[in-house]
C-alpha cells in the first residue's frame, strides 16, 4: 500500500543513493500550507524588487504622467452671461465645454476694464483653471456703463467678447432695506468698507450729490445721501477707520447739539472730532446730498415704531442712515473719504422720497376705494 505521503525517495529529480544519507522530515498540514503560501509569494517579491531599483525612489511607480493642456477654439465653448447688472452687485459669468472628451486641465484668461469705487481705472484680470464641463464665475462690477468681458485661451488667443449694461446702484435719503441685511458678521470689520464721496459742483456735475456707501465682501449694501462740511468746515478726505459710538452725545463745540447715533471717525487718532451722526430737527433733510454740516458726515433720521418680536411690546426707534450704520458697522471699519466726479449718477432726496410717498398714498387709496366699489357691486 502505498504511503499518503512523498517521500524522498520517490520525488522527481532525485535518486535513492542521494536521499539515503539525509532523509527529510514528513511536512505537517500547517507547514505545507506555509509552503504553498511562500511558493506564491515569490513571483510577487520579484516584481516589485524589479520595479523599485535602486535609486529610483517609490515615487517612479506613484507619479502618473501629467495631461497638457488642451488648447480651446471658439466653437469649444459656450459662455452666458445676464444682459444686465447693478453696480456693485454680484453677477454669474457661466462657461460650459463642447468637447467630445476632455483630455487635459483647461486653462482661460478673463479680463475686463472697470473704474474702482474711489473712480480709479483699472483692468481686472482672472486665471481660470478646472477640470470638469462646466465653471460658473462670480463678478462684481464697481462702476455703472457698458463693459466687455474678453476670454483667451492657453494661448493667449481669443475666443469670446461678452457685453453687459451695469446699471448705477441709486443713493437715497433712506436705507432700501431695513430687514434685509440682519445675517451680516457685524463684528467682523475686515468684511466691511465705508466709502464717502463728497464730490460736489453744480455746475460740472449737476447730477450728482454726496453719498456714503457701504459694502460688505465687496458687495454695496446700501448708499446714502449725505452732507459733509459746508464751507469754512472742510471734512478732512482720506483713508481712516471707524471709531467708537455712541448712542445720543451732544456736541460740546455747537451749542450742545444732540447728534443722534454717533460713530466716530478715528482720523490720525483723533476719534471726538469728526464722525456719522443725525439730526433731531427734520428739516436738515432737504439738504442731504450737498454741503451743510461743521465738518461731520450727516446721515438721515427716520422715526418708526418698532415691535419686539418676543414680548409684542411697541416702543420708538429709528431706521434713518446713521442709525444702520451706528447698528451694523463694527469698529475700525476702513471708511475712505474722497472727492470724485462720476459719469453716472441716479439718486433721490428727500424732496423726491416725500413725492413718491404722497403718490403711493394716492394710490392705495384709489385701490382701497375700487375694492369697496367692487364688493358693494357684487354684494
Amino acid at each position: 500500500m502505498s504511503s499518503p505521503h512523498p517521500t524522498p525517495e520517490n520525488l522527481p529529480g532525485t535518486t535513492p543513493e542521494t536521499n539515503r544519507s539525509t532523509p527529510l522530515p514528513r511536512l505537517s498540514g500547517p507547514a505545507k500550507k506555509g509552503l504553498m503560501i511562500a511558493a506564491l509569494a515569490l513571483p510577487l517579491i520579484g516584481a516589485v524588487l524589479f520595479v523599485f531599483k535602486p535609486g529610483a525612489g517609490p515615487q517612479a511607480l506613484a507619479d502618473p504622467p501629467h495631461a497638457a493642456p488642451v488648447v480651446l477654439n471658439a466653437t469649444d465653448l459656450r459662455a452666458a452671461l445676464p444682459p444686465q447688472t447693478q453696480e456693485g452687485q454680484p453677477t454669474e459669468l457661466r462657461l460650459h465645454l463642447q468637447l467630445s472628451h476632455q483630455v487635459g486641465p483647461i486653462k482661460l484668461k478673463l479680463s475686463y476694464a472697470d473704474t474702482s469705487y474711489t473712480g480709479e481705472a483699472k483692468n481686472v484680470s482672472q486665471n481660470l483653471e478646472w477640470g470638469g464641463e462646466a465653471l460658473t464665475v462670480p463678478l462684481i462690477f464697481e462702476s455703472p456703463g457698458k463693459k466687455t468681458i474678453e476670454i483667451k485661451n492657453s494661448e493667449n488667443a481669443l475666443l469670446k467678447t461678452l457685453p453687459i449694461e451695469v446699471q448705477p446702484f441709486p443713493a437715497t435719503v433712506f436705507p432700501k432695506a431695513w430687514e434685509q441685511y440682519k445675517d451680516m458678521e457685524t463684528n467682523n470689520p475686515q468684511r466691511f468698507k465705508i466709502w464717502a464721496n463728497l464730490f460736489y459742483d453744480e455746475k460740472k456735475a449737476p447730477k450728482q450729490r454726496q453719498y456714503v456707501q457701504i459694502t460688505y465682501d465687496d458687495r454695496i449694501v446700501d448708499r446714502f445721501l449725505v452732507s459733509s462740511g459746508a464751507p469754512g468746515h472742510a471734512t478732512p478726505t482720506g483713508k481712516y477707520k471707524l471709531g467708537f459710538k455712541d448712542y445720543y452725545p451732544r456736541s460740546a463745540r455747537y451749542n450742545n447739539t444732540p447728534m443722534p447715533f454717533w460713530s466716530a471717525i478715528n482720523v490720525n487718532g483723533v476719534q471726538g472730532e469728526y464722525g456719522f451722526h443725525s439730526l433731531e430737527d427734520g428739516g436738515y433733510l432737504y439738504l442731504l446730498g450737498r454741503p451743510a454740516s461743521h465738518g461731520c458726515i450727516r446721515l438721515s433720521r427716520l422715526p418708526s415704531v418698532e415691535t419686539d418680536p418676543k414680548t409684542g411690546v411697541k416702543s420708538w426707534g429709528d431706521r434713518g442712515g446713521a442709525r444702520w450704520i451706528y447698528d451694523r458697522v463694527p469698529p475700525e471699519t476702513p471708511v475712505t473719504i474722497f472727492k470724485t466726479m462720476l459719469t453716472s449718477f441716479e439718486f433721490q432726496d428727500y424732496e423726491g422720497y416725500l413725492i413718491a410717498q404722497a403718490k403711493a398714498a394716492q394710490a392705495a387709496l384709489a385701490e382701497k376705494k375700487n375694492k369697496a366699489s367692487e364688493n358693494k357691486q357684487n354684494g
